[in-house]
């Protein structure tokens, strides 16, 4: 199913140098100047709570929170995603009013909604650069995840109707491979729309491969404000 704004997956890294960035690196001039929302209200994180989605093809997805743990200091809740085809884990936190996931294999938390945000708001939420020698070859690997709160809807689900907020994830990766004055370069996009709503979460998600999820219900539990 859809990756929840969590679009973080697991990085191989090879060579000398590397940067990452982790964490809502805003664009500062790519917000409206109208209304400020808030992460926890549009992304509710509580315990016992759940979210049923169905694809087109009728297959189901369940988000829930069953218990707690704690990182670093910070209070974790552990979202077990049961989808067609397996289960995984999504790690969440709050982090200074902010909503940040724990990604296991760079042992970081990464944010992946800003406290506050506006609509035409953008934010990177995760960024790698690697470049490194090997042979005479000059070998560059990068991957880049940007969101933007792209404005309001209405949305209407089996759930419900709701007025929400439309996110856009670009995820960018590639490669280049150089020699004298010589290169292949590859680079591929990935992007999704997310459907938040107030005191409810996500709504809809439009995956890369056209496939749309919709919330048929939905429980919060006693989320934290």
């Amino acid at each position: 199913m859809n990756r929840n704004l969590v679009l973080v997956g697991t990085f191989l890294l090879v060579g000398a140098f590397a940067a990452f960035i982790a964490g809502c690196s805003s664009d500062e001039n790519g917000g409206g100047g109208g209304a400020s929302f808030s992460a926890t209200t549009y992304y509710p994180l509580g315990l016992g709570a759940e979210w049923t989605f169905v694809n087109d093809s009728g297959d189901t997805a369940v988000y829930r929170i069953p218990d707690t743990l704690t990182i670093d200091g910070h209070l974790v809740y552990r979202i077990i995603h049961t989808k067609p085809g397996g289960t995984d884990t999504i790690l969440a936190t709050i982090i200074n009013g902010g909503i940040y996931t724990y990604i296991s294999d760079l042992d970081s938390f990464v944010c992946i909604l800003p406290a506050t945000f506006s609509i035409g708001q953008s934010w990177v939420v995760f960024s790698r650069d690697s470049t490194w020698n090997t042979g005479g070859y000059d070998y560059h690997t990068w991957t880049e995840i940007n969101v933007k709160a792209m404005g309001t809807e209405s949305v209407s689900t089996p759930a419900g109707s709701f007025n929400a907020i439309k996110f856009m994830s670009v995820e960018e990766s590639g490669y280049s491979i150089a020699v004298g004055d010589s290169a292949i370069e590859d680079v591929e996009y990935d992007t999704t729309y997310s459907w938040l709503a107030a005191n409810v979460g996500e709504v809809k998600n439009l995956e890369s491969d056209g496939t749309t999820w919709s919330l048929v219900e939905y429980f919060l539990g006693n989320p934290v404000k």
